[in-house]
């Protein structure tokens, strides 16, 4: 073994000259490697998800959208309904538990984002007014009444943006994880050399995709900022102290843009110190409880609470 070593040695020291260079090949091979494991468990995973009910709603010659359900929304007139848009990457099945844990009071649809698993898209949709327009057409299409709109991570500037676009078909906005302040969304690197027409062919799709959204979102969430003060409904948010991908300090940024506007009153913090980014899969019950208090809820509350 260790004369293998040796050998390894000797051939990296005489050849180094043309090895160095070749260097960002083998990194970037690797790491796109890693990345389409990293998304053939995601469809795994994805694939193992039963809702209750499924169907496709046509926007002819712009999208065709999978939508799933807890129940028929033909037949569930009289349940609240409550849409719920995934993150960036993600599927529905992100709301999997929360879909199967839920009340039959509550009419829950989560739906697939164009251009992920089985939403299929002919327009570009890497904009958080895009993404709305897609989000207003599933509730138009499905429920057809107000909603309450729940948002996890990229999903929530979405749900905001709906509740600011189309006020008549949103009840109030939970948002889980979300990413509101465009101060705090840094372009890194990778992200740019991943986005080059070179690389961008050798990612899997749900991770190309993303790349557009995210690099695109700074610059969305500074349009919403100026809109914030539109909002009229209650706003629940959730959040982790732990989370690493999305900030916990979005939860300040929403309050001193509602602040300044004397809107203040309209939100609901409930920041949890030691939880992270995947909350609707490790604590699908808070959103509930969310859910349940939201639906109550009357646009004049809002508290903060601090928990362990």
């Amino acid at each position: 073994m260790r004369s293998r070593l040796q050998r390894t040695l000797k051939f990296c020291r005489s050849h180094w000259p043309w090895l160095l260079p070749a260097m960002p090949l083998v990194v970037i091979a690797f790491g796109t490697a890693l990345l389409h494991l990293a998304a053939m468990a995601f469809e795994y995973h994805a694939g193992q998800w039963d809702p209750p009910f499924r169907e496709r709603i046509d926007s002819p010659g712009q999208f065709s959208v999978s939508v799933y359900a807890s129940d028929d929304w033909n037949a569930s007139i009289e349940d609240l309904p409550v849409i719920l848009i995934h993150g960036s990457p993600g599927d529905a099945s992100n709301f999997g538990d929360i879909i199967r844990m839920a009340p039959e009071k509550y009419l829950m649809i989560a739906y697939d984002r164009p251009d992920y698993r089985g939403t299929m898209s002919s327009i570009p949709v890497g904009n958080l007014k895009s993404q709305t327009a897609v989000a207003r057409y599933v509730i138009e299409g499905t429920a057809g009444r107000p909603c309450i709109a729940i948002g996890h991570s990229y999903g929530g500037p979405i749900a905001l943006q709906l509740a600011i676009e189309y006020p008549g078909l949103v009840k109030g906005v939970i948002l889980i994880g979300a990413a509101v302040d465009p101060g705090l969304e840094k372009i890194h690197l990778l992200q740019k050399a991943a986005a080059h027409p070179l690389l961008e062919w050798t990612l899997p799709k749900a991770f190309r995709l993303s790349n557009e959204e995210l690099i695109q979102l700074g610059p969305d969430l500074i349009e919403l900022r100026h809109r914030l003060p539109e909002l009229t409904v209650p706003i629940v948010m959730i959040h982790g102290g732990e989370d690493r991908l999305v900030p916990v300090e979005n939860c300040d940024y929403l309050l001193d843009e509602l602040r300044k506007a004397g809107l203040e009153s309209l939100l609901t913090i409930d920041r949890h110190r030691e939880w992270n980014h995947f909350i609707p899969w490790e604590h699908p019950s808070s959103v509930l409880k969310a859910i349940d208090t939201m639906a109550g809820m009357s646009s004049s509350t809002g508290r903060e609470q601090e928990q362990e």
